[in-house]
């Protein structure tokens, strides 16, 4: 039940950062290439705090951080190509649905 709670709770911040990616990538006109950097970005942003939360005095853990977060911003990837592929459109933009 915890691995749950925190897969919903892990849901929010990966979602805030990869709509920021978004809306910073927005004038790039790539389409399912800017939807996959995004979220790269937004992985790599949210693992790279994590890594020194998970720290607790000692070195970061970046292999943990990133483990944790894959699952999340997975489901985010996923839930924009497949609105990505629904709209049909060029570029999608992070707050603008059809």
């Amino acid at each position: 039940m915890a691995d749950f709670a925190f897969l919903i709770g892990a849901l929010i911040p990966t979602l805030l950062l990869s709509r920021l990616a978004l809306w910073l990538l927005s004038k790039w006109k790539a389409g399912m290439p800017k939807i996959v950097v995004a979220n790269v970005a937004s992985l790599l942003v949210t693992a790279l705090v994590a890594a020194f939360g998970m720290a607790d005095g000692g070195p970061p853990q970046f292999g943990p951080a990133l483990g944790t977060y894959a699952l999340p911003q997975l489901v985010w990837l996923v839930l924009d190509a497949f609105r990505f592929q629904k709209i049909g459109a060029v570029t999608i933009a992070p707050w603008k649905f059809k």
